[in-house]
């Protein structure tokens, strides 16, 4: 059996795996090595860094960074109320992710 990649393995562990990472069409993506689109925690931060910094429309940075405007606005509340950590995938407190929602 094929070994899978350490990194992939704590994406897909942590629920940060991207599942469509070939929805993601942001050039920062296309062009440098450091930004992975299966790392969907990333990729949800680069698409909201991209609206507040750069100035970009909701609409264009959901589209370039392969998700809907709703996404966004998920990602935007889970980032404003509990940061990066919150833009995991899963269950908030989920036992043993190392990235689950704190409580309260």
């Amino acid at each position: 059996m094929a070994k899978r990649h350490p990194k992939r393995q704590f994406l897909e562990e942590t629920g940060a795996l991207h599942r469509d990472p070939d929805r993601v069409r942001a050039e920062l993506f296309e062009r440098h090595r450091f930004f992975d689109p299966l790392d969907k925690i990333q990729v949800k931060y680069e698409m909201l860094r991209a609206h507040a910094v750069e100035g970009r429309s909701v609409v264009s940075v959901a589209e370039a960074f392969g998700f809907s405007r709703e996404t966004y606005y998920a990602a935007l509340a889970a980032f404003e109320a509990g940061g990066v950590a919150w833009l995991a995938d899963g269950k908030p407190g989920r036992p043993g992710c190392g990235l689950g929602h704190p409580p309260g």
